[in-house]
């Protein structure tokens, strides 16, 4: 920094500004605004003078000084100085300031020494420039959203935010918000995460970051399962599965119950889950069923999912399922013959290879052989599948010319 005055001394990061004054000498008096010392290249941040007053011994009471800008200034004071949160005084501007005798009380100040000490340095103060935003905190909590709030005098901010112990530079940021809070979506559910805020007071100015603050996702809602489905029914048995959108993390189990067709529930048999499926066993030949399916979440239980249906098979069936379909005569040209000793709520279907239905009839009330027209069919590989109540009982393959 570049000093003109006389009397000047350095002290470190302080300068004394020391001048003799002859009570009673009017030469030697000082009048209003009267110039002490010209700082010819100030720092934007560095910090001003500590105090206005001066030790004075002629009993007069406290003397002022100023920092003025010459052309003026535009700050709130009129002054080239500005104030951080502790109060401290640092420069606003790098313009040319002069340090002046200003005492409106007695304009002209006579005595026999006046003292000036004041602090000047080099180092930028922290946080003096641009301000760095307070009381972060995180409401509105859910499972996958948070509100994130600070407190701040500024008008721009960004964020960063992340699974909890995240490294900065590695997290989700947010720039250039205008408000001191903001939220967050899709977010993990029973999740800790932690955010830091940033003020912004120019394009090249920006704060430390404060931070950071931590919080945790709400568990996920404990939602019924769907799909409820049967495979691989045999006269005995069967599996029963379900799909499930509770998240891992919150599930803790399900309960499957199970009992003839109509049962009341929490009158049939159950069983605890840990999968999304279950096979039951035990059961009675040619005999209709059915399921239902609830959640066990870690925050509670779902609504009952249900009902899931099936139908046992006969007797035996699941091993004499080839003896139950004839296709004839195959290969086949104008037409082919179904035989099948299944009819009760059974159906036969015929798809061409790539799964178009060609032929569908019902043989509830059918007896003997059904003839398959095919004369107006292309030629190649045909599939007959029966089923009954929905299950595939049993399929043949039959090439038609």
């Amino acid at each position: 920094l570049a000093f003109t005055a006389s009397g000047v001394a350095h002290y470190g990061n302080k300068i004394s500004f020391s001048h003799q004054l002859i009570y009673g000498d009017t030469s030697r008096l000082f009048p209003y605004g009267t110039q002490i010392a010209q700082v010819d290249s100030p720092a934007v941040g560095a910090p001003a003078f500590s105090t206005f007053d001066t030790a004075v011994g002629d009993g007069v009471g406290g003397d002022h000084i100023d920092l003025e800008v010459p052309q003026g200034s535009q700050s709130p004071t009129g002054r080239n100085i500005e104030y951080d949160a502790e109060g401290n005084l640092y420069m606003a501007k790098t313009t040319p300031v002069s340090i002046t005798f200003n005492d409106t009380t007695y304009p002209y100040r006579g005595g026999e020494v006046d003292v000036f000490i004041a602090k000047w340095g080099t180092d930028t103060c922290p946080g003096a420039v641009c301000p760095a935003p307070t009381q972060l905190a995180s409401t509105s909590i859910t499972d996958t959203s948070a509100q994130l709030n600070w407190t701040s005098n500024e008008s721009s901010w960004n964020i960063e935010y992340g699974q909890q112990g995240f490294t900065q530079g590695t997290g989700t940021v947010v720039s250039n918000l205008s408000q001191t809070n903001h939220t967050i979506t899709s977010l993990q559910p029973s999740t800790n995460y932690e955010f830091y805020v940033q003020t912004n007071c120019s394009a090249s100015d920006q704060s430390q970051w404060s931070g950071p603050v931590s919080f945790t996702t709400g568990n996920s809602p404990c939602t019924s399962p769907s799909s409820l489905a049967a495979n691989n029914v045999t006269d005995q048995g069967a599996t029963l599965s379900w799909q499930s959108s509770v998240p891992t993390q919150d599930l803790d189990h399900f309960v499957v119950e199970w009992g003839t067709q109509g049962f009341s529930p929490g009158f049939g048999d159950t069983a605890q889950v840990t999968g999304s499926s279950y096979t039951v066993s035990n059961l009675d030949p040619d005999q209709d069923y059915e399921f239902y399916v609830f959640t066990v979440c870690n925050s509670g239980q779902s609504p009952l999912a249900g009902p899931g249906s099936f139908n046992t098979l006969t007797t035996g069936l699941a091993e004499q399922r080839r003896d139950k379909l004839k296709v004839y005569p195959n290969p086949a040209e104008n037409g082919f013959y179904v035989m099948s000793k299944q009819t009760t709520n059974s159906i036969i279907t015929v798809y061409n290879v790539t799964g178009s239905v060609f032929y569908e009839k019902d043989l509830t009330s059918t007896l003997g052989p059904v003839l398959v027209p095919t004369a107006n069919w292309p030629g190649g590989m045909y599939v007959v599948q029966l089923k009954k109540n929905e299950e595939i009982l049993e399929s043949e393959r039959v090439v038609v010319r």
